[in-house]
């Protein structure tokens, strides 16, 4: 029976490394791996399920690279069970227990087809397990658990002895002693020997050095795999098979070979092994054992992010109560002055509300119509008397605006002229009596016969000429 190409994401959920794999399942039940590990760094400031969620990003970048579709995300936890919540983003993932998960992936090996049932020991970072898997439907007994072979306690014990060899190492330059020697102990498997440095002191790390710190933890997982052969005869000849992240030192499975005097099943990638187990129970129609678990949703806060955000929140709050109280000002200013009583305009923001809406009654219902008057106590300015026989009708004069005579320009409107009164006042003198307004005859008006009493007869002869026709030119006066 065949089944359709399906990609599926698992990781394993340890206390150490966080192993991501991006399994595809084709067809033919052909398996391909696509795989990365994040390392753990105590200044990361991430919690387990950050941790998990950064691992999930990376894969799901890693699919939508190579144009794959992810139908699930399966999650491999000792006990079946993920802290809910965490930081990062909210997502829903199948949670599988590590020997189920385990089991899954061996079952679709078929490294160990050959045999019905296998023990396994799960090595890794804060422990080791060990369970019996039937190789047919993957399904697992109840773990046995020994924290004696743990990759924490190798890394610990590394650094104790390179620390006494060093001086003036502070609490951060420890934490760093102990991730190189966390680097060291995964590099000797390649060669006999490899060196730490921390603040220019120099330790070396040989393979001889970690067989001696597994050598009491690997006698006594093997004591737990006696006793479960011990306690079911048909297990006597089931061959071990040693997974996790301890799988991968060959100080390791060369102890487990010495202690149990056989060579245990090592399969490729063992530390991948959960998280391609959890891949595979994620898939869809498998029915496997898992639980559907939220994953992350809360943001990652601490003091660090904190302090920064409630300086920028008491930025933002001050600069909007800044906003507020100029627009406040520059509002009243506006609404509230007047021309007519610029004593208003200068009004406290305190009672800007009530002031304006004071005004803006006051507007409403003094401001006149055309066919109301102004109030006799308002003043009205206006720039010459408006007169009666005018073509426009007289405006009303308005209390806020100064009033303006109608233009003159392109309308057939006479104009005026001042004339000598028929008085003997002498043209220099300033007239007394109101001058009359005649219309401008559009000709020019001849002098008079005989100069008038009070003339000088010895004057320039202009009396008689109106204002807008000035001779051009005087007679001068006889010697």
């Amino acid at each position: 029976m065949t089944h359709p190409t399906t990609t599926t994401l698992g990781l394993s959920a340890g206390s150490g490394m966080v192993h991501c794999a991006l399994v595809t399942v084709d067809d033919h039940d052909r398996t391909r791996v696509d795989s990365r590990v994040i390392d753990v760094d105590p200044t990361d400031r991430l919690d387990r399920a950050g941790r998990l969620n950064s691992g999930i990003d990376l894969m799901l970048d890693r699919a939508a690279a190579a144009d794959l579709t992810v139908a699930a995300i399966g999650v491999a936890a000792r006990g079946g069970t993920i802290p809910t919540g965490g930081a990062g983003s909210r997502r829903q993932v199948h949670v599988v227990d590590d020997p189920e998960a385990i089991g899954r992936a061996l079952a679709q090996s078929g490294a160990v087809a050959a045999h019905p049932r296998v023990i396994v020991v799960d090595a890794g970072d804060s422990g080791t397990s060990v369970f019996v898997i039937d190789t047919g439907d993957g399904t697992a007994t109840v773990p046995e658990r020994t924290t004696a072979l743990s990759g924490a306690a190798i890394d610990t014990a590394l650094a104790e002895r390179a620390a006494a060899t060093m001086t003036d190492l502070g609490r951060r330059r420890r934490a760093e002693l102990r991730s190189a020697c966390r680097t060291a102990k995964e590099e000797l498997a390649e060669s006999d020997s490899t060196i730490v440095s921390v603040a220019g002191q120099r330790f070396t790390i040989t393979a001889s050095m970690v067989d001696d710190l597994v050598a009491d933890g690997v006698t006594a997982v093997a004591d737990v795999v006696a006793g479960i052969r011990a306690g079911d005869l048909a297990l006597l000849h089931t061959p071990v098979v040693l997974v996790g992240g301890l799988a991968t030192m060959a100080s390791v499975r060369a102890a487990f070979a010495r202690v149990l005097a056989e060579e245990p099943v090592v399969p490729e990638a063992p530390e991948l092994v959960g998280a391609v187990g959890a891949a595979l129970a994620a898939r869809p129609g498998q029915g496997a054992p898992t639980a559907l678990e939220f994953l992350g949703g809360r943001r990652h806060r601490d003091l660090l992010s904190v302090v920064p955000v409630a300086v920028m929140g008491a930025v933002l709050v001050a600069a909007m109560l800044t906003a507020v109280v100029v627009g406040v000002r520059v509002q009243g200013a506006s609404v509230i002055g007047d021309d007519d009583n610029p004593s208003t305009s200068a009004t406290a923001p305190a009672t800007a509300t009530a002031t304006v809406s004071q005004r803006a009654t006051a507007s409403s219902t003094s401001r006149p119509t055309s066919t109301r008057t102004a109030p006799t106590d308002d003043p009205v300015t206006t720039t010459s008397p408006v007169d009666d026989d005018a073509v426009d009708p007289p405006r009303t004069p308005r209390p806020w605006a100064t009033t303006q005579l109608p233009t003159t320009e392109g309308r057939d409107v006479p104009t005026s002229t001042i004339t000598p009164p028929s008085t003997t006042a002498p043209l220099e003198s300033s007239v007394t009596d109101s001058p009359s307004l005649t219309p401008y005859p559009f000709t020019p008006i001849p002098g008079p016969t005989t100069a008038p009493e009070s003339v000088n007869p010895d004057s320039s002869g202009v009396q008689g000429f109106s204002a807008q026709t000035r001779p051009t030119t005087e007679t001068p006066p006889a010697p």
